[in-house]
């Protein structure tokens, strides 16, 4: 049989045993949709041995680069691919002439976050990868190494859509009955729009406020 062969029926098999397709656990986030989650679009795999840098240590060992495929929907219902990868060693396989074995590396659950400024909310999807490595002393692999955290995110505006009180309302915000928009922040007292020279408007509350705060706002 061929080396051609032999790699290829390699690579299957790598291909088989890897996580099959899934979809992780739904997280909630309100505002800008519904869920957020994430699915591999094909089986992880690995590409072939090649050497490994000097600044490794090891002159003669090889490694492989192991990649996930992911694709992330959003909570507003958009996507975006993500491909995750890291480095797994290679040893000699028992048989001669066989292609090397490969040490797999891991690869976390991914997990999302989030953070929110003003009424801008940030999702990130998170996921750490950790090299894997062979012990040529034990001869057995190990998931260790300096670990790797990838992330993608994605920012909406809470208030898309809001365009009645109630709207504004459910999704956290006020309404702002002068421009007709949903804001951030309650308007303050003695809220007004026609500014004086000592102060500026604030189009997140609809109104003119101090520039230095020792102005007093007329209604």
């Amino acid at each position: 049989m061929t080396l051609t062969k032999l790699a290829s029926r390699h690579l299957i098999v790598l291909l088989l045993a890897s996580a099959l397709l899934f979809v992780l656990r739904v997280s909630t986030f309100a505002g800008c949709g519904s869920a957020a989650s994430s699915a591999l679009r094909q089986a992880t795999d690995s590409g072939f041995c090649v050497a490994k840098p000097l600044s490794s240590g090891c002159a003669n060992c090889t490694w492989a680069y192991w990649t996930r495929y992911w694709k992330i929907t959003w909570g507003d219902g958009s996507t975006t691919n993500k491909d995750v990868g890291t480095w797994g060693d290679c040893y000699p396989a028992i048989i001669i002439n066989n292609p090397p074995n490969q040490c797999p590396p891991d690869f976390g659950d991914p997990y999302f976050t989030e953070s929110t400024s003003n009424h801008f909310q940030t999702t990130t999807w998170n996921e750490l990868t950790v090299p894997g490595t062979y012990n040529s002393n034990s001869g057995t692999c190990s998931q260790s190494g300096a670990a790797q955290l990838w992330t993608v995110s994605e920012t909406c505006d809470v208030f898309a859509g809001a365009s009645t009180p109630a709207a504004c309302s459910a999704a956290g915000g006020y309404w702002n009955y002068t421009y007709n928009v949903c804001v951030a922040s309650p308007p303050p007292a003695n809220c007004h729009s026609h500014c004086t020279s000592n102060e500026f408007f604030n189009p997140d509350t609809g109104c003119c406020e101090c520039s230095d705060g020792s102005c007093s706002s007329p209604i």
